[in-house]
Formats: structure tokens, sequence, C-alpha cells
């Protein structure tokens, strides 16, 4: 079995075990040159329409636990590319800010979606800002689970920033995850408890494992963090700085883990600060915070999104 079809297998099981009808489309962007993207839609077939953008060298299915947990919701889940089964792409000399704005204004134009609530986790989460600073029509309210890659002084762990580097990125990357342990460990790093590890299911763990090895994953991993880092920190072209974060003008929902190792909760309530937004403290929570609490953040969700499963639209407020 190739790998490409391995793992949409696997993405298939996991989208069962948690209840999830998975209905697979494909559209093209130009970031400039054309790419197929792939994306995965769950939920109703009409009504309010959230785009959910996930995080590093990750796929769109991690948020799998999460939608399970809501109601009324269209949620559109692409692959970002490079991830996933969408085309790879050289990252590394690219206009990182630009490519994610056309990437996500390609997807919503692709499904005929002209404005809607964006959630995003980690590098999502600066993708979805830029998305909301730059095309600022497409963006109806922010979502932000966990910390924005390279938001208010936050850069990546020395590991990530050595794996940037591409001889020795594909060095490091060449050995694997090391199976299921090897993600879990992987996951632990991301400041997720052994017990949520466990939670998440084998086929959350063997999922992780498939999509390092579809082709195109390592070379678009590494062009992106060779971008996005520096030996020292965060790019500072890339770095979004509090200038630029008290520029978002939409209603902003924050979910920040006391755990995540790329940002402390101190960050998140700068950030809340600077957008009069609301900040959700989790406690014990990591970097993919949904994992930890889906119920919880699913709530919230509800609540924030206007119209959903005919909740009232709620307005963000500061904490």
């Amino acid at each position: 079995m190739d790998a490409r079809t391995a793992f949409d297998r696997l993405e298939a099981r996991l989208y069962d075990e948690h209840g999830l009808e998975r209905r697979v489309t494909w559209v093209e962007v130009r970031v400039p040159q054309p790419l197929r993207i792939r994306v995965v839609e769950t939920g109703p077939t009409s009504g309010v329409a959230v785009v959910f953008v996930h995080g590093g060298g990750a796929f769109g299915a991690t948020f799998a636990p999460l939608l399970a947990k809501l109601n009324g919701i269209r949620a559109i889940v692409p692959d970002r590319p490079g991830c996933g089964l969408s085309d790879g792409v050289g990252l590394e000399r690219i206009d990182l800010r630009r490519h994610a704005a056309d990437f996500l204004d390609g997807v919503f134009a692709g499904l005929g979606i002209e404005s809607a609530a964006v959630v995003g986790n980690s590098m999502g989460g600066l993708w979805s800002c830029w998305l909301a600073l730059d095309r600022p029509a497409l963006v109806d309210r922010l979502a932000l689970l966990a910390c924005p890659a390279l938001a208010l002084g936050t850069s990546g762990p020395l590991p990530l920033r050595l794996i940037g580097k591409p001889a020795l990125g594909r060095r490091m990357l060449a050995k694997g995850p090391g199976g299921r342990e090897g993600a879990a460990r992987l996951l632990e790093r991301l400041g997720e408890s052994r017990e949520v590890v466990e939670r998440s299911g084998v086929a959350f763990v063997d999922l992780m494992v498939a999509s390092v090895e579809v082709p195109g994953w390592t070379e678009s991993w590494i062009g992106l963090l060779g971008n996005a880092l520096t030996l020292t920190g965060a790019n500072p072209r890339w770095a979004l700085g509090e200038k630029e974060v008290s520029r978002i003008e939409k209603p902003v929902l924050l979910a920040w883990g006391s755990r995540d190792p790329f940002g402390s909760v101190a960050v998140g309530r700068r950030f809340a600060e600077l957008v009069t937004g609301r900040l959700i403290e989790l406690e014990g929570a990591g970097h993919l915070p949904w994992l930890d609490e889906p119920a919880a953040i699913a709530r919230t969700l509800q609540e924030f999104i206007p119209h959903s499963a005919g909740v009232p639209m709620l307005e963000a407020a500061a904490v």
C-alpha cells in the first residue's frame, strides 16, 4: 500500500471512530503556482461555515476529536500545502505571509465561501491572524487554539530551528517518527500528558506516523521551518508583534493551555488585551488543547460562533 492510500485509510478510520461523516473534496489554489488542496468537511452541508487551520507539519484531521463535539457547524478542514494529502510545495524562500493568505483565500473561493469564522492552531493560528489582517472581508471572527506561531516574542524550540537547516533537517527526519511510541513522545513534548495521548487513541497516533511518509512532506516541513525560524528564534520578517496583533479588528477567542511549550499563559493574556478578546485558560492542557478539553472548547466555540446550532451570536469580551 502506498503512503497516500495508507494515510487516507487511517484518516477515514479516525473520523469514523469519532462518529463523523467525512466528505472529501479538492480545490485548486495559486500561491502563486497552482496546487491541489485536499479539504475534508464534516457536519451539515449547509449553514454556518467554520474553517479550521491546523498547525506545524500536522494535518487537518488533528481536529477530529473537537469536530465530534460540535453541533450544527459545517466544518471545513483543509490540509495545508505540504501536509496531509495536499500538494507539497517549496516554502524555504517564498513570501510566507502572502502564501498563507493566498492559500486560505483560494480555499474560500474554491468552496464558494464569502466569509467564515476561522479556527487556527499554532502555525495555522499565525496564518489565520495574517488572513484577518490582510483579507479581513474573509474572516467573520477568529478563534486561536494555543499559542499562534511566532506571536509576541515566541519562537520554536531548538530542534525545530535545527530541522529548518536542510542538510541537518534531512538527517534528523530520516529516522522517521519512531512508530507509535515516537509519535506519543512528540505529543508529550507538545505539552500533552501521557493520559491525553492514550485517550487520543491508536488511530490518531498511527495517522501521525503515516503523515510523515507522504511524499513531499519532508521537504515542505524543512522549508517552512527554515523560512519561519532562524537558529536564534523567530524570523523577524514573520514575527507577529504587538503592533500587528493590536490591528486585528475581528472578535477573537483564545484557548490557552498552562502546559503550552510555545508560549506561556502570560503571552495569551497579553494577546487578549491587545485584541480585546476572550481568553479561556485551560489548566494542564498543552499545545493541542482540544485533546485535553474537547467538550469545553467545543462548548465555547458554539457560544462564540454566531447562529451555530441555534446558539445566538455572542460578542467576544475581555477577560
